[in-house]
C-alpha cells in the first residue's frame, strides 16, 4: 500500500538506491512477467482480488533483448535473443506484444516512465518513432485510462526529482480513479 508514507518512502529508496544500469534491457521480459502476475490468479491471491489494475513500466534503456512473449512464468522471463547492446524492431515488437496482452486481455492500466532516455527507436513495424510515441501508441500506455483527466501516462525523467514527480503524478491519477487495495511488487529484485 503506497498510500502509507513509510511504504512510499521505501519504494522510492529502492528505485533511487538499488537500481543500476548495465548488461542490456529486457523490457519485454519485464512487461511479460508483470502480465503473468496479473493473469495467473492462482499464483497470488492478493493480486487476484485487485479489480483496478495498474502497472508502471520503468525503463532506463532501449530494448536490447527479446524474450518468449508466450511465457507463463511468474518468477523470471529469460531473454532469448539480442546482444544487450543494440535495439532491434524485433525486440520492440516483443514489448508491444506483451503490453497489448496485458492492457487489452487482462485489463491493466499501463503507465510508463523513461528514465534518462529520449530520442527515437524502431517500433515493431520497423518505423522510427520517438520513445514517447512508441510507449504511448505502440505499447498501449494509457489506452485504458480510469480517470486521468486527459493527462499523458508517459513520463520522461532525467533525474531523481523528475522520477519522484512522475510517481507522484501516477499515484495522484490512481487515487483520483477511486482505486482501493493497491499492491506494489518489485519484480526486479
Amino acid at each position: 500500500d503506497v498510500t502509507n508514507d513509510t511504504n512510499l518512502d521505501y519504494v522510492k529508496s529502492v528505485i533511487n538506491n538499488r537500481l543500476s544500469a548495465g548488461g542490456g534491457t529486457n523490457t519485454a521480459g519485464g512487461v511479460r512477467l508483470s502480465d503473468n502476475l496479473f493473469s495467473q490468479g492462482s499464483a497470488n491471491s492478493a493480486i487476484r482480488r485487485i479489480q483496478n489494475r495498474y502497472a508502471v513500466l520503468l525503463t532506463d534503456g532501449e530494448p536490447t533483448f527479446g524474450c518468449n512473449t508466450n511465457s507463463t512464468n511468474v518468477n523470471t522471463i529469460d531473454k532469448n535473443k539480442g546482444d544487450g547492446m543494440n535495439v532491434s524492431w524485433q525486440y520492440t515488437k516483443d514489448v508491444e506484444t506483451a503490453a497489448n496482452t496485458m492492457v487489452n486481455s487482462h485489463k491493466v492500466d499501463l503507465f510508463a516512465i523513461s528514465y534518462g532516455l529520449n530520442g527515437s527507436i524502431p517500433n515493431g513495424k520497423n518505423q522510427t518513432v520517438s520513445i514517447t510515441s512508441w510507449l504511448q501508441n505502440d505499447c498501449y500506455v494509457g489506452t485504458r485510462p480510469a480517470d486521468k483527466g486527459g493527462a499523458s501516462d508517459v513520463f520522461m525523467a532525467g533525474d531523481s526529482e523528475a522520477l519522484n514527480s512522475a510517481f507522484d503524478s501516477i499515484l495522484t491519477s490512481i487515487d483520483h480513479s477511486g482505486s482501493e487495495g493497491e499492491a506494489v511488487s518489485d519484480v526486479i529484485s
